[in-house]
């Protein structure tokens, strides 16, 4: 079928499906019909019929109070703080919450004065409070990354490792480094698309402006990326990343090496450790399972030590669920699977 057509094989009535549905239709950027596959062989415990996905979301909310949508997620933040507000008071018994294995962190570029010196970056970390930039600037949609890289709900997550916010120690770091009470640090800048996908980052980073002015007299600045979508955002932090940037990683696999081997940190900051590396290496070919976590563990507290990156918020899934729809459920990667989805009457 590819070869037969090889631009347009995903094509309704050409794209070759084993699964428990088949695509009926497609209107790219707008709305996408499943039905079940008569075909399907596998187990099948569901009674959904036909799937319509929606991928505009501007108008989601009214279409769920409406009864005009069974699901409405939120996976990628697309509401505002006053709908989720709205949603999760109005809505509470249908609003469901599931673990993501997903990070949010700010990042250095290592290679770039001030942030080629570990003390520097320390003092940055150590000058936000995370639990307060998750309460106060996220409005609570995410909790505080207070373990290493590797996100919690999943073998060798560490819990309590991250560098503690102690504005005192931060600001004793930095002039260690040779920068006391700010002076003498150099223009630092970032970037941050405008787009609505990066509201979250906008909203975190503000904060983190807000403390490194007050705790350690430094002003980090925003250069505004007008329209930006995230995928010319992620392709310049790895051609020419600024010197700081926060940036997010969504686990393809539960196993630590997808983040800690496999994560873009990797090329975005430039950060390179023998010890690290080692370790990596040695859990990726060994076979004892306790062995491996305890070696994906140590090169996880040396990259929170280091400071190369600081994870700032762990992510949850969050979407409303009408009562009718049973055994529905989001996987800590972001995929969801209907064929064992009920439909009761209603």
């Amino acid at each position: 079928m590819v070869e037969a057509h090889p631009t347009d094989w995903a094509e309704p009535g050409r794209l070759v499906s084993n699964g428990p549905f088949i695509l009926e239709s497609w209107e790219r950027g707008q709305r996408l019909v499943l039905t079940r596959n008569p075909a399907y062989a596998g187990r099948f415990t569901g009674n959904v019929q036909r799937a319509e996905l929606y991928f505009d979301q501007s108008d989601m909310l009214a279409l769920y109070e409406a009864d005009q949508r069974d699901i409405a997620l939120h996976i990628h933040f697309k509401w505002s703080p006053p709908e989720r507000e709205h949603a999760l008071q109005r809505y509470v018994g249908e609003y469901m919450l599931s673990p993501a294995l997903w990070v949010s962190y700010l990042g250095f570029d290592v290679s770039q004065p001030p942030f080629h010196d570990a003390r520097v970056r320390r003092a940055l970390a150590m000058a936000a409070d995370r639990e307060k930039l998750v309460s106060v600037a996220l409005h609570g949609e995410v909790f505080p990354a207070t373990g290493g890289l590797t996100p919690p709900n999943m073998f060798g997550h560490s819990p309590g490792i991250a560098l503690p916010y102690d504005p005192d120690r931060a600001r004793r770091s930095l002039a260690e480094a040779g920068y006391p009470g700010g002076q003498g640090f150099p223009a630092v800048f970032t970037w941050i698309p405008t787009t609505p996908a990066f509201r979250l980052f906008r909203e975190m980073f503000r904060y983190l402006q807000a403390q490194w002015r007050e705790q350690l007299g430094l002003e980090i600045t925003v250069e505004p990326m007008e329209g930006a979508e995230a995928g010319a955002y992620y392709d310049q932090l790895r051609e020419a990343p600024p010197s700081l940037f926060l940036a997010p990683w969504l686990l393809d696999y539960p196993d630590p090496d997808n983040i800690l081997r496999l994560g873009s940190f990797r090329s975005y900051t430039r950060w390179r450790n023998e010890t690290y590396d080692r370790l990596l290496e040695e859990a990726r070919r060994t076979m004892d399972a306790d062995a491996r976590l305890q070696k994906y563990q140590q090169a996880d507290r040396l990259l929170v030590e280091e400071a190369a990156v600081v994870p700032l918020s762990y992510q949850w899934h969050h979407a409303l669920v009408k009562p009718w729809v049973k055994r529905f459920f989001v996987t800590p990667t972001t995929m969801y699977f209907l064929r064992d989805v009920i439909l009761e009457p209603h």
